[in-house]
């Protein structure tokens, strides 16, 4: 038992973090997700002069002008937001829960999705003023939603991981090296706790797949789907 627990007190596990993607230069923030999200609205707009999904919806009301707005010019939701008012079309959104992360995107950058959504489901079954009937719609509503808000996430993510072979550190051996910065002993076991939804560790070669768990579930692994 000594010798176990010797041998487990030299092995390292090495928490991931979103800051070890940023330092790759993705754009992986929920903030670049969502700008991304929204850009993908505009377009299909500015198309069909119509917008729906689980979360929001845009109808032309009036004039049918499409707009006319170089891509360069776009930096943030806020920007495309205005897009929508310049030329008098609202966005309706049909889940509080959502129209919280975009304006708390928006405020301070950054957002807790999973929390922001456990509060929503809260003030559902806490609301004085609403049946049960009416509570099941919400929630039903709220977890469409939700669900849609993933599938954009993975799908957000697999274009990213196709691109992460342009995004390498210039590191010789970067596997060896990442594994030696952390080692104690040239016997113990380097392993990865990834709080990330991409393949960085992996496709850039500091991890092999079983050195890797992937806490938040993967996109390209259907059974452990990012949650």
């Amino acid at each position: 038992r000594l010798v176990k627990f010797i041998q487990m007190i030299k092995n390292r596990l090495t928490i991931i973090g979103n800051g070890f993607d940023l330092a790759h230069g993705l754009n992986t923030g929920y903030g670049h997700f969502l700008f991304w999200y929204f850009t993908e609205v505009l377009e299909k707009y500015s198309r069909d002069f119509s917008y729906e999904d689980p979360l929001i919806k845009i109808v032309a009301e009036g004039a049918r002008i499409r707009p006319v707005v170089s891509s360069d010019n776009l930096q943030s939701i806020s920007d495309i937001l205005t897009v929508f008012e310049r030329i008098n079309k609202k966005i309706e959104y049909k889940i509080p829960f959502f129209r919280h992360i975009v304006t708390r995107i928006g405020n301070v950058g950054w957002v807790d999705i999973e929390v922001a959504y456990f509060k929503s489901l809260k003030s559902i079954f806490n609301h004085p003023s609403i049946d049960s009937e009416e509570k099941r719609k919400s929630v039903n509503r709220l977890n469409a939603g939700f669900r849609h808000l993933t599938n954009k996430l993975i799908e957000y993510i697999i274009r990213i991981n196709k691109e992460l072979s342009n995004q390498c550190i210039p590191i010789d051996n970067p596997r060896l090296n990442i594994r030696n910065a952390f080692k104690s002993d040239p016997d113990s076991q380097v392993l990865f706790l990834n709080f990330n939804y991409t393949e960085t560790l992996i496709v850039n070669g500091y991890s092999f797949d079983n050195e890797c768990l992937f806490i938040h579930g993967r996109a390209s692994d259907v059974a452990n789907s990012p949650i």
